[in-house]
């Protein structure tokens, strides 16, 4: 069951290397509800704007698991981070903004904290975007280790110059019922918050979609997965891309 799930809210294979995605010309707009006390607001991002007013461009890194590597979608051009790219293109005009990808699936591991000042300077990134803790929910990790791990990956990330948002887990009904992610995303958000880190509740959020009959994430036809995996990702990154847009105007 945990696998099925998987599929649709993850992916099979990593991205080995840094690659902005593709773009398609023409986003769809999906229909997702965001409820006021889980939208993003007032983000500060003064590295980001530092960046973006020395260069004159936006450069934003992804990095997360499976989910974030969003195979499930079918094709690059609709993961979240694609889909975020193409937001922002849309609501910063005449701004290049890009948006590289560094996702890792349950094989090959986590990014470790001490690999991320490499990986932001590689990428260009003044703004990290980080989805954490469903590895280690599935896993049963230790929770100290967890928070000392998302501890020292968050001073990672600002010593390397970047602005941070965190994703906390995502939801499906089928692996909400054997998956104990409650002492997880406590302790992402507890950590959050002693550290000024925004946080996008996706958890939450998808709860609703899901509850609200916005999508079916449980889904087991292949190619209604797809199109659950697409609205999803557009979703996410339409959660995401307002507030990043604002606070950088």
């Amino acid at each position: 069951m945990i696998r099925q799930a998987a599929i649709l809210l993850g992916a099979a294979v990593v991205s080995a290397s840094l690659a902005a995605p593709r773009v398609l010309a023409d986003p769809p707009t999906p229909p997702c509800p965001q409820p006021a006390y889980l939208m993003l607001h007032d983000l500060p991002l003064p590295l980001a704007r530092a960046g973006l007013a020395q260069t004159k461009k936006l450069g934003i890194l992804t990095i997360g698991g499976a989910a974030t590597e969003g195979s499930a979608a079918g094709d690059p051009a609709f993961t979240y981070p694609a889909r975020l790219q193409a937001d922002l293109i849309a609501a910063l005009p005449g701004i290049p903004v890009t948006v590289v990808n560094r996702a890792r699936n349950q094989r090959n591991g986590a990014l470790a904290p001490e690999d991320l000042p490499a990986v932001i300077q590689e990428s260009g990134a003044k703004l990290v975007i980080w989805a954490t803790g469903a590895r280690e929910a599935a896993g049963s990790a230790d929770i100290d280790a967890y928070v000392a791990r998302l501890e020292k990956g968050i001073i990672a990330i600002r010593s390397a110059g970047a602005d941070l948002i965190l994703l906390d887990m995502q939801y499906a009904p089928s692996i909400a019922r054997i998956v104990n992610f409650g002492p997880y995303r406590d302790a992402l958000l507890g950590t959050a918050a002693a550290r000024d880190v925004p946080v996008l509740r996706r958890y939450e959020l998808m709860m609703q979609w899901s509850d609200g009959g916005v999508m079916n994430l449980d889904v087991q036809d292949t190619a209604e997965r797809r199109q659950v995996a697409r609205q999803l990702f557009g979703c996410i990154a339409a959660a995401l891309s307002p507030a990043i847009a604002q606070a950088l105007k």
